[in-house]
């Protein structure tokens, strides 16, 4: 496992514009999620995940909408095999949330908690975990290829098999 820093770095994207991602702990967005501090019921996200994948197909679809669970209490969720590239998950609290070979392509995950979150196997191209906590989280066979880690608690995580170029890991905790 080998892991590339880069001093500064721009990542263009097809949910986004480009972003600085080497900015000291930045985020994507201003939290103002109508879940903060929140469970976010069943059928409610199972509505959020479905107009998010129409957001996915076309940015233009009435129906269909980007998915922002920032600050929410998403503990324990099952995301597993889920496209949710773009989506804000910033401040929110995944801790053993279960994202098993998702999509997860500039995810923001700015200031989120993960612990012991399965993350195997998942594309993490892009994404800003800044921040973010990830202790005991399971991350074999991930790619990160030019996620911001920055000031991210990576303490204890699986990283076997990682998949991690161009990434940033600034002020993160490996130990």
């Amino acid at each position: 496992m080998g892991f590339v820093l880069a001093g500064s770095l721009f990542s263009t994207g097809a949910y986004g514009k480009h972003l600085d991602v080497s900015a000291d702990l930045g985020t994507f967005q201003d939290c103002h999620g109508k879940f903060i501090g929140k469970q976010v019921p069943e059928e409610t996200r199972t509505q959020m995940l479905a107009a998010h994948a129409r957001w996915l197909t076309d940015h233009q679809d009435p129906k269909g909408m980007q998915a922002d669970f920032c600050g929410a209490d998403l503990s324990g969720v099952d995301f597993r095999e889920t496209d949710l590239s773009g989506a804000n998950f910033q401040g929110a609290n995944l801790i053993h949330a279960e994202f098993t070979a998702a999509k997860l392509v500039h995810v923001n995950f700015h200031k989120a908690n993960l612990t012991e979150a399965s993350l195997s196997s998942v594309d993490m191209q892009g994404a800003n975990a800044s921040g973010a906590t990830f202790r005991l989280a399971d991350f074999r066979k991930a790619n990160m290829t030019q996620a911001n880690f920055a000031g991210a608690d990576l303490r204890e995580a699986n990283l076997a098999e990682t998949r991690f170029r161009l990434g940033i890991l600034r002020g993160a905790d490996l130990e």
